[in-house]
């Protein structure tokens, strides 16, 4: 596929590199949401230290859509369970990821930074937002899962800032906060439950999911999509402009009608090339022998997950939504 490779003015980070900032995160102890001194959020950009400050806080009253299911109908049951219920009154939706695994929550800071990079790289980054939290205290420790982080490669400084930035704490009362919540793994979203029956909650509501329920969703909807015909209007085409395309352009005015619909697309286009050429098939074989390569096929299976979920939570737009400009 076609991807970007950084300026060489970029800084670059050894394995070992990363590996020492994620240290430094774990010997300062810097639990998920602790405020952080002066000097320290102004040096890592960091985030708010509670939920409530993101993006306008609380998202009130919850009204529930109906979502289409998109190219590849057919949905497994988890991320169908999911995409049912998802919520797009509001046009966008917020996407939570938890990690049980501590101190540092390793796993939490890589998949914040993969989504944040796919949405980017997709130009989805205006409808959907993200954040990361740790459950605290931690349902294990997360010895070796700074080895995922140190996996990947063709990182630059903006990246290793990305995930220098402490997680928030998980907390129940965040479920109704975020659209989506996405467990990094079986551990996570059984203590997830737990906490969540503790505080008098739902403890199996719909929108909370695993990431590895959507490790296979690129693949599924590429091959759906393969084999449907085209739909809708046409719009531009090289060289062509139909009567069609041309009702639906309006320079300037706001965006109106029926958000259109994306296609699948190639999975790691305008991101690093070398994520293309060793990520993406390490993501896809079986256990690896070495710590270093079983790493890297866990960090390969993540960015598989996460390009996924973004194609399905695309594809989730209901039929016939239009954009807010175009409500009376």
């Amino acid at each position: 596929g076609r991807g970007t490779s950084a300026s060489a003015g970029d800084l670059r980070l050894s394995f070992r590199g990363i590996l020492a900032i994620v240290a430094a995160l774990a010997l300062t102890a810097w639990l998920p949401g602790r405020p952080l001194s002066g000097s320290q959020a102004s040096w890592l950009g960091a985030a708010p230290t509670s939920p409530g400050g993101v993006r306008g806080g609380s998202l009130g009253v919850r009204r529930r859509a109906e979502a289409a299911a998109g190219p590849g109908g057919g949905l497994a049951s988890q991320p169908g369970r999911l995409l049912r219920g998802i919520d797009w009154t509001r046009y966008h939706l917020w996407v939570y990821f938890v990690d049980g695994a501590g101190p540092v929550y390793s796993r939490c800071r890589l998949a914040r930074l993969f989504f944040d990079k796919v949405c980017e790289a997709r130009g989805t980054n205006g409808v959907l937002y993200w954040a990361a939290g740790g459950i605290d205290p931690p349902v294990r420790p997360d010895k070796g899962d700074v080895d995922i982080v140190a996996a990947v490669p063709g990182l630059g400084a903006d990246d290793v800032q990305n995930l220098a930035g402490p997680p928030y704490t998980w907390d129940p009362g965040d479920l109704d906060t975020y659209d989506v919540v996405v467990a990094l793994d079986v551990g996570t979203r059984e203590a997830i439950c737990s906490r969540l029956r503790a505080a008098g909650k739902n403890d199996d509501p719909e929108h909370l999911c695993l990431l590895e329920d959507f490790y296979t969703s690129y693949d599924e909807m590429l091959a759906a999509e393969s084999g449907e015909k085209p739909r809708g209007p046409a719009g531009l085409a090289p060289g062509l402009l139909s009567a069609e395309g041309l009702q639906g352009l309006s320079p300037g005015e706001p965006l109106k009608g029926t958000p259109r619909r994306m296609p699948v697309g190639l999975p790691l286009e305008d991101l690093p090339e070398v994520w293309m050429e060793e990520l993406w098939p390490a993501g896809e074989g079986p256990a690896e022998s070495t710590p270093e390569s079983e790493a890297q096929r866990e960090a390969g299976r993540m960015l598989r997950s996460i390009v996924g979920l973004e194609r399905r939570l695309m594809a989730s737009i209901p039929e016939g939504m239009r954009w807010w400009n175009d409500e009376e």
